[in-house]
């Protein structure tokens, strides 16, 4: 990514960097904003990379992001054995 440092009528175009084709526009310009979302880019399209980063960030951040994935993926834990099903509290 990188910005055009020209502005136009919808702000300051943001390319693609191998075939320069516009994919946004910002309304100021900012080189920071676009090279963090490069970066993002970048991980999220090798998810080893992201693998890594979260490996580096430790422990912590790989157990929190796993809970969040699982709660997303496999949906909520199991019933407690003393709550019965929706269906039947209702009843």
């Amino acid at each position: 990514m990188r910005p055009d440092r020209w502005s136009e009528g919808a702000g300051y175009a943001i390319e693609s960097a191998p075939d320069g084709r516009v994919i946004g526009f910002l309304a100021l310009f900012d080189q920071a904003l676009v090279e963090a979302a490069h970066a993002v880019e970048c991980l999220v399209r090798q998810p080893e990379s992201l693998a890594n980063l979260l490996e580096a960030a430790g422990g912590l951040a790989l157990e929190r992001a796993g809970a969040i994935l699982d709660a997303r993926v496999i949906g909520p834990g199991p019933l407690d054995a003393n709550t019965p099903p929706a269906s039947a509290a209702s009843a």
